[in-house]
């Protein structure tokens, strides 16, 4: 039984997935060609092989009933296979059980997920560092996804004092009362939470928690949505706000008691850490600034008396999004309630800051006001936005090596790692430079450097050589303090200097001091590691190409290269109507040299009439070990006259004899000469034949 006998076999041999054909008891009776290409064995090996022969030696063993279950299931089995040369390969397996005539078989889907893995490797090591920073950071952080926690750091599990198995996996509300303290339901305002975040930006509220026992925690909640893989989480950023809550309430009460003791409530008012601004509230002048705390004055920069009178959105406010009716909202507030967002403020020496702002209503010596307590963040804004950018920076890393691994030359893999450090890094010079004998050369720069600013030094020489030399990464804030280094422009300040292992040097410079930080050296060395594995690979692949058209032992193109460039010959002959001749070339007494002075002897005669060849024709000449002691020169557009090349081979085998010692006697070669030209009578294949026959003529002779 076989996928040929069926209709569908010309679609089941062209699908990109692998798939096996076998029976229950596990022995392979077909498998399509990407399964061949796969495993590294073909159609006619596999048929001959189990299962079992495929797998490792910890890999599950072979059952018919649980891939078919996985399948169903769709949950892949992850294993493991043998590829013929011996090499692990990672897979994952699905299978169905099919009623097959009389028979029940399996067909079974193999997919190689090798670069999967190594993926997965890359992303577990940034995974450990950043959960590292999650882990100590001293807010509660969770993530959701489609409403329920999926990750959580310990200050959650310290503020719901419970473990974490009793939070991943429930929803929000599930940790709060049934209602808020503003009267709506847990459930609905968590939805309606969760909604806003993903349509109209982050959100900043109070939430009252509970911990597992049924204790309320009244928490501010900064909650934001993010994409990853094309789906939607939720990141909430939870501070447990019990203490200031305290302190608001005693506020409160030291208000009501103004009257009997101001001096308690300003002593009250100047200790809070955050900055304490008292408005009016409603009518003419709202918003114009009552009263200010030490802190205020600390955070803004004005006096006191600079800042009494002030109006505090449009004299410190410069958030463009805040809502206009904010200001006009103070005066609508009730005792108990409460308004909070989010404000970008201006100090007095004109720098910004961000504020998180809680604003409740008051009496103020006997008239409506509005307490509007300010928290500075600055410092934790800042902190998220570098972690947007690095989160960015990581993305097109990890893109970064897809485009690596798609070029195919060492040019266009420079170019490609300089583009990719052109999304990383802020520069105005890129260069990638290579070591060619005892110079380091550059390979590709960015967009706009000279290029007669492009040389080359010694490896003995300049940042670059050194850094080479030493295998360690240099960098620093200003670059004319290092004394190796010739930057090309006197205004260069700032750089990274990283080594690509043993191939080369990758540097980054701006005229800006001190653009670079420790993660991006960081970034850099891992794009230059990437970089390092790539050039390899195209190495290697340039090297077997070579391999593929080179005879080993006198580097002269082999019988497989002649064959293909002499269709391409014959192509060019016929749309130009050129010739083409050929010389077939025999040395003479070839099996007596190796019968009387070795083997070893003959290869080096061999290597010897290559060289001569090769120096005695023209460079558009394919000169072609053909087979033995048996040479080859194809020369297009001779037009018969070759007899100047025979003779200068003749000269030079002549000026051999006499200036070698390996024989004694003298070598010479036998030759045959044929033409072809389109229109002839007879093809090339006739050509070559006949220059064969022309040149054992002469050998008889």
């Amino acid at each position: 039984m076989t996928f040929s006998s069926y209709d569908c076999h010309n679609l089941i041999e062209n699908l990109p997935e692998a798939l096996l054909l076998v029976d229950l008891e596990g022995n392979i009776l077909d498998a399509n060609e990407r399964a061949c290409e796969i495993l590294g064995c073909v159609r006619e090996e596999l048929q001959r092989m189990t299962v079992e022969d495929l797998g490792t030696e910890n890999s599950e063993a072979f059952l018919p009933t649980k891939l078919d279950d996985v399948t169903r299931s769709e949950d892949p089995i992850g294993t493991a296979n043998i590829w013929k040369n011996g090499s692990e390969i990672p897979i994952e397996l699905r299978g169905k059980i099919l009623q097959l005539g009389k028979d029940k078989k399996i067909l079974v889907s193999v997919r190689d997920i090798s670069r999967h893995k190594e993926k997965e490797k890359t992303l577990r090591k940034n995974v450990r560092k950043y959960r590292a920073i999650f882990e100590s950071a001293s807010d509660a952080i969770f993530v959701m996804k489609d409403k329920k926690f999926v990750e959580c750091n310990g200050k959650t599990l310290e503020i719901f004092d419970c473990e974490r198995d009793e939070i991943l996996g429930h929803y929000p509300w599930e940790f709060s009362p049934e209602e808020q303290p503003d009267g709506s339901d847990s459930q609905w305002k968590a939805k309606k939470k969760i909604r806003e975040a993903i349509t109209d930006g982050p959100q900043f509220f109070e939430w009252t928690h509970a911990t597992i026992d049924g204790n309320p925690i009244p928490t501010e909640v900064n909650l934001s949505s993010y994409e990853m893989d094309g789906e939607t989480f939720l990141l909430a950023i939870v501070r447990d706000v019990t203490e200031r809550k305290e302190t608001e309430k005693e506020l409160r009460r030291a208000n009501e008691r103004l009257a009997r003791s101001r001096e308690r409530y300003r002593s009250y008012f100047e200790k809070l850490g955050d900055a304490i601004f008292i408005t009016k509230a409603g009518g003419d002048n709202h918003g114009r600034i009552l009263d200010v705390n030490s802190t205020a004055i600390e955070q803004t920069g004005y006096s006191r008396e600079e800042l009494i009178g002030m109006n505090i959105e449009e004299d410190l406010s410069l958030s463009p999004n805040r809502p206009k009716k904010h200001m006009e909202e103070y005066g609508e507030l009730s005792e108990n309630d409460m308004m909070d967002f989010v404000d970008k403020k201006r100090k007095k020496d004109g720098s910004e800051y961000w504020t998180e702002v809680v604003v409740t209503p008051i009496e103020y010596e006997g008239k409506s006001a509005a307490l509007s307590i300010n928290r500075d963040i600055t410092e934790r804004k800042r902190a998220q936005e570098a972690l947007n950018e690095e989160r960015n920076k990581l993305r097109n890393l990890h893109d970064a090596v897809d485009d690596l691994q798609r070029q195919e030359t060492e040019e266009a893999v420079a170019r490609t790692a300089v583009k990719v450090a052109e999304r990383m890094l802020d520069f105005e010079i890129c260069d990638i430079s290579v070591v060619k004998g005892e110079y380091i050369v550059t390979k590709a720069s960015s967009a706009g450097i000279d290029q007669s600013q492009k040389t080359k030094f010694k490896i003995t020489e300049g940042l670059a050589g050194k850094t080479f030399r030493t295998g360690e990464t240099i960098w620093g804030d200003d670059i004319s303090n290092n004394p190796e280094a010739k930057p090309i422009g006197d205004d260069f300040k700032a750089f990274i200097s990283v080594p690509i292992g043993e191939i080369g040097t990758f540097q980054v410079i701006s005229r800006k001091e001190g653009s670079f930080d420790e993660r991006d050296v960081e970034l850099a060395e891992i794009l230059a590691g990437h970089l390092r594995e790539e050039l390899k690979r195209v190495r290697l692949e340039e090297q077997l190409r070579r391999q593929a058209i080179r005879d080993p032992l006198t580097n002269l193109y082999n019988r497989r290269y002649f064959n293909e460039s002499l269709q391409k010959e014959v192509e060019k002959c016929k749309r130009y109507n050129s010739s083409l001749s050929f010389l077939m070339i025999d040395v003479n007494r070839f099996k007596e040299i190796n019968d009387r002075y070795t083997h070893q002897i003959g290869d080096r005669v061999l290597k010897e009439v290559a060289e001569i060849l090769k120096d005695n024709v023209r460079s558009a000449d394919t000169v072609v070990r053909y087979g033995g002691d048996e040479f080859l020169v194809m020369m297009p557009e001779t037009y018969g006259e070759i007899e100047s090349t025979e003779e200068r081979l003749g000269e030079n085998l002549a000026r051999w004899n006499d200036q070698s010692d390996l024989l004694d006697f003298p070598l010479t070669l036998a030759t045959g000469v044929a033409h072809w030209k389109p229109g002839q009578d007879k093809d090339v294949e006739e050509a070559l034949k006949e220059a064969d026959r022309r040149m054992y003529r002469d050998k008889e002779k």
